[in-house]
C-alpha cells in the first residue's frame, strides 16, 4: 500500500483529482487498474445506468398483456412482464454467444443485453406486493402508488428510497421503520439472482460459469474469463464502468440529471442518449391551481376526477383515493406541483456529495476535517469534538 496520495487528470472532465493512500490497497485487493475518472464522473456514469422514476405504458412482449415498464417503447429492448420474465417460457442461456476477441468486451455486452428480454418494471406486484403496480425496485409491499427503491411498506406513494414504513407520502431516504410521515427526508427511528461465477451476463436465474450468457464447464470458465480480462486490459476497459452510450436510458430519465443536470445538447455531446418522448400529459387540465381550495378541508372527493397542472412544469397529475385519505386525515393541503417536481425539491435540501476541507469555526480550535457544507454555506461548522461539546 502507498503512503502518500497520486494525483490524476480525469480522462472525461479533464479535472485534477486525487487518489488517497487506502485506496490503492483496495484496487490492488479486487485486481482492477486505478481509476481513469474523477469521483463525480463515475459517479455520473453509473447513474446514467438508473432510470430513477419514468414510467412508460407498454406491452409484454411475450404474453401481450397491458404493463408499465421502466423502458421507453422506442428503446429497441424486448420486455416482458413480471409473470412470464420469472416462468420457464424462456432460458436466458439461449441468446448465449461466443466470446469474440477481434472486439471489444463493452461492444459484445451491449449487444447481449439488447437481445435478452428485460423485465418491464422490477417489483413485485401480484407475488410479494398487492397492488403496487406503479413501483420500480419495490417489493413485500401494500398498496402503494409510484413508489421506488424500497420495501416493506403500505399506504406509501411518491416516495424515493423507503426501506419500512407506513402512511408515508412525499418523503426519500428513510433508512428505518416509519409512520404517518409527510416530506420528510432521512428520518430515523443485482440483475443476476441465485447465480455465481458471470462474466458478461444479463437475466440469469440459478446459472454459473457463464461468460456472455454462455455456460462453460468450470475449468473452461475460469481460463477462457483470464484471457478475457487480459484483452479488457489491452483494450482498456478493465476496471472502467459501462460506457454511457450503452446504458438502456435517456439522460433525462435517469439518476444522474438529477444531480448533474445538462441540457440536451450538452448531454448528447458527452455521449449520453436523451429522450424526446418522455411520458407525460399536457394542457389536459379540468381545474386550475388557483382555483383548488386552500384549506383540505374545502375539499370534497369531486377533486379526484379533476385532471391538475403542475404550477412549475406545467405537466399534468391527478389525486388517488388513498393520497386524498391522507391529505384529510392530516389536514395536508393538495399539492401545486406534481410528484417529480416535489422530489426535485427535496433534493435541493441535502447537501452535494462532494467534501471540502475545512476549519473548526469554534473560537480556538484548530482542528481540521472534509465535510458536505461549502465554504460559502452560511451554516457554522464544528468538529466533531465541539459540536458534541456544544450540543451536550
Amino acid at each position: 500500500m502507498k503512503d502518500k496520495s497520486e494525483n490524476k487528470i480525469c480522462q472525461n472532465c479533464e479535472k485534477d483529482f486525487v487518489i488517497e493512500p487506502d485506496d490503492f490497497g483496495f484496487y490492488e485487493k479486487i485486481k482492477v487498474p486505478l481509476p481513469t475518472f474523477c469521483t463525480d464522473c463515475r459517479r455520473q456514469r453509473r447513474w446514467a445506468w438508473r432510470n430513477k422514476m419514468s414510467l412508460f405504458n407498454r406491452k409484454c412482449d411475450l404474453c401481450g398483456k397491458g404493463v408499465v415498464s421502466i423502458y421507453a417503447p422506442d428503446s429497441g429492448l424486448t420486455i416482458y412482464c413480471n409473470k412470464c420474465w420469472w416462468s420457464d417460457k424462456w432460458d436466458a442461456k439461449s441468446y448465449g454467444s461466443d466470446y469474440d476477441f477481434s472486439k471489444t468486451f463493452f461492444s459484445q455486452f451491449r449487444e447481449l443485453i439488447r437481445k435478452v428480454p428485460h423485465m418491464s418494471v422490477v417489483n413485485d406486484d401480484g407475488i410479494a406486493s398487492l397492488n403496487c403496480e406503479y413501483t420500480h425496485d419495490w417489493w413485500f409491499s401494500k398498496n402503494c402508488y409510484m413508489c421506488f427503491s424500497g420495501w416493506h411498506a403500505e399506504n406509501a406513494m411518491y416516495c424515493f428510497f423507503s426501506l419500512a414504513g407506513k402512511d408515508i407520502v412525499d418523503c426519500m431516504n428513510l433508512r428505518s421503520k416509519n409512520e404517518f410521515l409527510y416530506e420528510c427526508i432521512r428520518c430515523a427511528t443485482s440483475y443476476c439472482h441465485s447465480s455465481k461465477h458471470l462474466f458478461g451476463c444479463c437475466a440469469i436465474k440459478h446459472g454459473q460459469y457463464c461468460i456472455l450468457n454462455k455456460e462453460y464447464s468450470k475449468e473452461e470458465y475460469f481460463k477462457l474469463r483470464d484471457k478475457l480480462i487480459e484483452h479488457m486490459k489491452k483494450t482498456g476497459e478493465y476496471g472502467e464502468f459501462f460506457p454511457a452510450s450503452m446504458s438502456n436510458f435517456g439522460y433525462n430519465e435517469t439518476m444522474a440529471m438529477e444531480y448533474f443536470p445538462l441540457s440536451k445538447e450538452e448531454a448528447k455531446k458527452g455521449g449520453y442518449k436523451w429522450w424526446d418522448k418522455i411520458q407525460k400529459t399536457i394542457n389536459k387540465e379540468t381545474l386550475k391551481s388557483e382555483h383548488i381550495p386552500d384549506s383540505i378541508l374545502d375539499i370534497s372527493e369531486n377533486i379526484l376526477n379533476e385532471v391538475l397542472t403542475c404550477v412549475e412544469c406545467g405537466r399534468n397529475y391527478k389525486i388517488i383515493q388513498n393520497e386524498f385519505t391522507f391529505y384529510k386525515k392530516y389536514s395536508i393541503p393538495i399539492p401545486r406541483k406534481c410528484f417529480f417536481c416535489r422530489n426535485s425539491d427535496r433534493l435541493k435540501l441535502e447537501n452535494s456529495l462532494k467534501l471540502w476541507h475545512r476549519k473548526c469555526m469554534n473560537i480556538g480550535c484548530q482542528n481540521e476535517f472534509e465535510t458536505s457544507y461549502a465554504p460559502n454555506r452560511p451554516e457554522i461548522v464544528y468538529c466533531e469534538k465541539c459540536y458534541q461539546q456544544e450540543v451536550y
